[in-house]
């Protein structure tokens, strides 16, 4: 069994590496990767421990990196790379708590956000306006939303966009040009060619992760059309949040396009979160070691896809 997909305290996760070593081990999990967002803290951390004291399996340096795709916010999974320390350097972003440029942009986008849900006819709890720097804020906005008996009327008026939580409305709504409560934080991602161009520097590879996440209208056209735009490597098709058909379907888009295939359970250890260590679909089964089988040829990595432009 492997988890190519694991956050901890270094993001957004709430279990320490540490003592997601020890839950590795415990349900016998073969091969992790810790993939935070934009940090290989993990790694240094790693560097200073004999991790085997907590984990007997394999360990494969990774990182979840923000990037953009056509607006569309978008994460992008590199595997394997020679230097963590060199991309800690690189990919760290600017804290929009102290850079005014990103700060203001930030605060114009989640006023405009507010008077959008306003205009509505929902009452947006004045708390939201006058905190609009908190930690996940348009996933929490939306909950209180719901929360405040507000589910049918949302029904009623988003009819298309509506979500069931926060999380999905930040990725289905917020995160998508396609829908009017899109909100702009281009400046805050890196390009895909960016990220791959470093990654590949670094001998490493790149996926897409959790592909049907993004509230693309045809995630299916927009893979053709990223596939042959952009030098990715492979996608993540076991997914936590997946259904079968899903996971089918993507993988046979990869082992047509000659992609690598990863996967993972995205886990967080957060209270009310779904994603438990080492499942996809939905919680429902583990994720096999065979899927990183051809990631090598020859004990060597595979040869990185590269686009003439």
């Amino acid at each position: 069994m492997i988890d190519l997909h694991i956050h901890t305290t270094y993001s957004d996760g709430q279990d320490t590496l540490k003592e997601v070593l020890i839950k590795a081990n415990k349900i016998g999990l073969n091969t992790i990767s810790i993939t935070d967002h934009d940090t290989c803290k993990a790694y240094d951390e790693l560097e200073q421990i004999d991790y085997q004291n907590y984990y007997k399996g394999n360990i494969i340096k990774g990182i979840e990196i923000s990037s953009k795709y056509k607006g569309h916010k978008i994460e992008l999974l590199a595997y394997n790379f020679d230097n963590h320390h060199l991309i800690n350097k690189i990919i760290k972003k600017d804290n929009y708590r102290t850079n005014i440029k990103m700060h203001k942009i930030i605060e114009l986008e989640r006023i405009k956000l507010i008077k959008k849900i306003e205009s509505l006819g929902i009452i947006v709890n004045p708390y939201y306006i006058n905190n609009l720097f908190i930690d996940y804020f348009e996933s929490q906005l939306y909950n209180s939303i719901l929360k405040d008996n507000n589910k049918e009327l949302l029904k009623k008026i988003l009819k298309d966009n509506y979500q069931e939580s926060g999380y999905q409305f930040y990725r289905k709504c917020v995160t998508s040009p396609e829908t009017p409560f899109y909100i702009d934080y281009s400046i805050l991602n890196k390009d895909i060619n960016e990220v791959c161009d470093l990654i590949h520097e670094l001998n490493g590879l790149v996926f897409l992760a959790h592909p049907f996440l993004y509230g693309m209208k045809d995630t299916l056209t927009e893979l053709k059309t990223m596939y042959n735009t952009y030098p990715i490597d492979g996608i993540e098709c076991y997914y936590n949040g997946f259904n079968q058909e899903q996971i089918s379907t993507i993988k046979s888009f990869a082992n047509e396009n000659n992609l690598l295939i990863s996967g993972g359970s995205d886990y967080h250890a957060k209270p009310g979160f779904k994603n438990q260590l080492g499942y996809c679909m939905l919680g429902q089964s583990h994720i096999n070691d065979y899927i990183i089988d051809n990631w090598y040829q020859d004990n060597k990595q595979v040869k990185i896809k590269k686009i003439v432009k």
